[in-house]
Formats: C-alpha cells, sequence, structure tokens
C-alpha cells in the first residue's frame, strides 16, 4: 500500500511537473512574440527595416493569437493591438508629411514657373519698348510705332522680326 501511495503520488508530482513544464513553455512563447511585437512596433522585422504596409501586415496577420499563448493571451492582444494603433498612427503621419512635401514642392515649382513667366513677359516688353522707340525715332508717332511692332511681332512684315 505503501507502495501504491508513492507510486500515485509520484505520477501526481509529474503529472503536475509536466502542467508547469508546459504553462512555462507557453508563457516563454508569449515573451518571445510580445518581443516580436515590439521589434515591429520599432519598424523592424527580424532585424531589418520595413515598410508601413508590411508591418501593419506583420501584426494583423501573422501574429496569432491563441492558445498556444497560455494565460498570456490577453496581454499579448493588449500589446499587439497598442503597436498596431501606434504603427498605423506613425504611417498616418508619415504619409502626412509626404503629402505636405508634394505640396510644398508643387508650390515651389509653380512659384519658379511664375517668376520665369514674369521674367519673360518682362524681357519681351523691354523688346518690344525698345523696338518702338527705334521706330519712333525716324519721326513716327508713339501709337503708329506701337502698330508697327505688333505687326513685326505677328509676322506680318516679311523678313523682319523680333528676337526675344
Amino acid at each position: 500500500i505503501e507502495r501504491a501511495k508513492a507510486d500515485a503520488a509520484a505520477a501526481v508530482q509529474r503529472e503536475a511537473d509536466e502542467k508547469a513544464a508546459e504553462i512555462e513553455r507557453k508563457r516563454s512563447y508569449a515573451r518571445q512574440i510580445i518581443a516580436h511585437i515590439q521589434e515591429v512596433g520599432l519598424g523592424m522585422i527580424g532585424g531589418k527595416a520595413y515598410p508601413y504596409g508590411i508591418l501593419l501586415r506583420e501584426l494583423t496577420d501573422k501574429i496569432v493569437i491563441n492558445d498556444d499563448l497560455g494565460d498570456m493571451q490577453d496581454e499579448v492582444r493588449a500589446i499587439r493591438d497598442a503597436t498596431l494603433a501606434n504603427v498605423q498612427s506613425a504611417m498616418e503621419r508619415a504619409q502626412e508629411r509626404a503629402a505636405q512635401q508634394e505640396r510644398e514642392e508643387q508650390e515651389r515649382i509653380a512659384l519658379e514657373e511664375q517668376a520665369r513667366r514674369d521674367a519673360d513677359q518682362k524681357h519681351r516688353t523691354a523688346v518690344m519698348r525698345a523696338a518702338k522707340e527705334a521706330i519712333m525715332t525716324a519721326g513716327v508717332d508713339e501709337e503708329t510705332a506701337k502698330k508697327i511692332v505688333m505687326l513685326i511681332r505677328a509676322g506680318e512684315v516679311p523678313h523682319v522680326t523680333l528676337r526675344f
């Protein structure tokens, strides 16, 4: 009877040890998953930086919360959800910065183009004014000189052009 009691006690102890080992294995796995989630939160997978889309996919599709995590499922889920929110927020901020940079670049290009057009118009006006004044030195009144310059500009005076 003593032997049977000892065997039963040993079996109960083995079963308790196996349960404790299983719980520890699940907790260890959960800690690995948490470390992975934290790495993804830093923008990396396996030590390599990845774009936001891949990071989001990693958090939503690849990290599975199930019984393999044991009693740490809720903790892992909370960490994953918080990290997912942070990554989404960072992605939105990056998109906003990129859009703002694009708007600023478009505005800069538009301003440069407007400045170029303004300078070109100023130059053309100066050339036409100089041509008008040169014609006026021949005794032509200003209104007629303007008309002659406009005819030359329109290409209606053969063999005569204005270079800008």
